[in-house]
């Protein structure tokens, strides 16, 4: 449990919360917000995280002189396949990127349609890599969506025109918005905690809690199956499933509960058949 104990919980916790692809998420996100932080200020109006509710949400959007900017971020350990038509799993993620930043846009429409008015719309997809991509195609242009390499994109918005939004139609157009989103923001809050969260606190959700809940009652249980008397076990068992199903009550340590619960099963378990094995002998 010692040598080993650590690294297989995190494998079980990263392959059954679905926290992986989570992460590479916030990671694209993270990385073109770096990105388009270096435009917002005077001329340029950044929003982080626009969400509809119940409809997803909207990872940048960027209000400036060459008009209203909607980036939808994806990040792969792998080279994306930047070609008119791709084929395989990223294939079928460059296709499914295009697709969400054309509702991302309809939402955006739906809601703001008046204020945004005849501005020129772009849709951007920016797809990071692990992988040295600086040999791949650095854009495409399909389905009305332009798809970027993360690396290119500092350059391609610079080469963007620089006058076809003044500044009071800039800000006509971001103060809406920047209000709804803040005022979403806020929503979230009341409700559940922040929509979108940050990877330290996904990383302390999906995987520092599960790991706390796996390790505590099983070196519990073993450090008193070793030291203690089978009557100071069966308390132990008793008491650690009492603590279990209370964590469990709490709407934001289910995590924590299910991998404590699983972790105490396990541990009851293996003492179970220690007792039978010598009982049997």
């Amino acid at each position: 449990m010692g040598a080993s104990g650590f690294w297989l919980d995190v494998i079980l916790v990263i392959l059954w919360s679905g926290i992986a692809p989570t992460v590479m998420g916030i990671e694209g996100e993270t990385l073109t917000a770096e990105v388009l932080d270096d435009f917002a200020g005077k001329e340029w109006s950044l929003i982080n995280g626009l969400r509809f509710k119940d409809r997803g949400d909207i990872d940048h959007i960027l209000i400036g002189p060459a008009g209203l900017l909607i980036f939808e971020s994806k990040w792969s350990g792998q080279r994306w396949p930047m070609e008119l038509r791709p084929s395989g799993y990223l294939g079928g993620q460059v296709r499914w990127a295009i697709k969400q930043v054309k509702m991302n846009r309809d939402d955006l429409l739906r809601e703001f349609r008046d204020v945004i008015g005849d501005v020129q719309i772009y849709q951007v997809c920016v797809f990071w890599s692990g992988e040295d991509s600086s040999t791949d195609d650095k854009y495409f242009f399909r389905e009305a969506v332009c798809g970027i390499r993360g690396p290119e994109l500092a350059k391609w918005l610079a080469e963007l025109p620089k006058d076809v939004v003044n500044d009071s139609t800039i800000r006509r157009i971001a103060a809406p918005i920047e209000t709804f989103a803040h005022e979403r923001d806020k929503e979230d809050v009341l409700e559940d905690g922040p929509f979108r969260p940050t990877l330290d606190k996904l990383l302390v959700n999906s995987l520092f809690f599960p790991m706390i809940g796996l390790f505590v009652p099983a070196f519990a249980l073993a450090g008193v199956a070793k030291f203690g008397s089978n009557s100071l076990i069966y308390v132990s068992m008793a008491i650690l499933l009492v603590l279990g199903l209370l964590i469990r009550l709490k709407l934001k340590m289910k995590a924590l509960a299910y991998a404590w619960l699983f972790g105490l099963a396990v541990v009851c378990l293996y003492i179970l058949a220690y007792v039978m094995h010598w009982v049997s002998h």
